[in-house]
């Protein structure tokens, strides 16, 4: 997935040229006295300390302008994912 001003090759490469990654999780558990679950959504990510200004706009930028108009792209990430759970 790309966003609206780079690519996704062009995201990961500045994401690999900046930080030591960034990864994203879904969470979600049991609240205390409800039926319902509550979701999260876990952002982790590494950096030297003079890029943690670039790690943070990276973040927002993944988590706040993500397109997602490549369906073949997405497919692929929930094929992943779904490989991952099993």
């Amino acid at each position: 997935m790309g966003t609206k001003d780079l690519t996704f090759v062009q995201l990961n490469q500045l994401i690999g040229r900046k930080t030591g990654g960034i990864s994203v999780y879904p969470f979600t558990s049991s609240i205390r006295g409800k039926e319902d679950p509550c979701s999260h959504i876990i952002v982790r990510g590494k950096s030297m300390a003079g890029r943690a200004d670039d790690l943070f706009n990276l973040i927002n930028c993944v988590l706040q302008e993500v397109q997602f108009t490549d369906q073949q792209r997405f497919k692929q990430f929930v094929s992943q994912s779904k490989a991952r759970m099993e």
